[in-house]
Formats: structure tokens, sequence, C-alpha cells
């Protein structure tokens, strides 16, 4: 249903990219990696904020897209340079291309922004104690 909804959002006004982005998570998360990258591309096309380039990221992660996930990650820090998500998500991706020594700067800059206990900051340490 909610699904139904941002797909009307995004049809009655195209340009509103806070649709775009929701749309994109949700598909996301249902799994429709094709329509998810769509609609995070619609997202950043009309209002390129971070949180728009990290969802892009997460797609193309989930798409084994590991080089492509870096860069709209990167590209995020470019937006908001002490930006959580996109420095654990950029470290997890960097991971991913075994490119560890690269992952550990940013997955350790993120345990100083991430609050304690959430699950990322979580996820982040297991990263790191793991290296």
């Amino acid at each position: 249903a909610a699904l139904v909804t941002y797909e009307e959002l995004v049809k009655q006004q195209p340009q509103h990219a806070a649709s775009w982005h929701q749309a994109a998570i949700l598909y996301r998360d249902l799994g429709d990696l094709d329509a998810a990258r769509k609609a995070a591309t619609n997202a950043i096309v009309y209002g390129p904020k971070p949180e728009c380039h990290v969802t892009l990221g997460t797609i193309y992660g989930r798409m084994g897209l590991w080089d492509e996930a870096v860069a709209a990650f990167s590209q995020a820090l470019v937006l908001k340079s002490d930006h959580a998500d996109a420095l654990a998500q950029l470290g997890f991706g960097l991971l991913q291309l075994r490119r560890p020594d690269q992952a550990r700067p940013h997955l350790e800059r993120a345990m100083t922004l991430l609050p304690r206990g959430e699950e990322l900051a979580l996820s982040v340490r297991c990263a790191l104690d793991l290296m």
C-alpha cells in the first residue's frame, strides 16, 4: 500500500525527490532492485541529498555492484563529509572489494558519529574487530 502511494505521488509530482527516494527504499526492500535503482537515480536528479546516494549505494551493493556502491557512498560524502551512514557503508563496500586498509578509516570515523547501541554501530564495531 505504501508503494502505491509513492507511485501515485511521483506520477502527480514527477520532480518530488523525497517521493522518489521513499519509493527507492520500498522497491529495494521488496527486492525489485532495477526499479529501486531507477527511483534512487530520479531522487538524486531532483534533489541530490546524501541519503539518496547512500540508498543508491545500498541498492548497488545488493546487486553485487560494489564499485558502483563505493562510488555512490563516496558521492554522499562529497555532499556531507560527516554522514555516518555513508562512512559506514563506504567502509563495508571497501571490505567487499577486499580493501581493508582503505575501509578502516571510514569505519573508525563512522564509530565516532554513530550512537552507541545502534544496529549500524554494532555492525561497524564487529567489522573493525574482525579486521
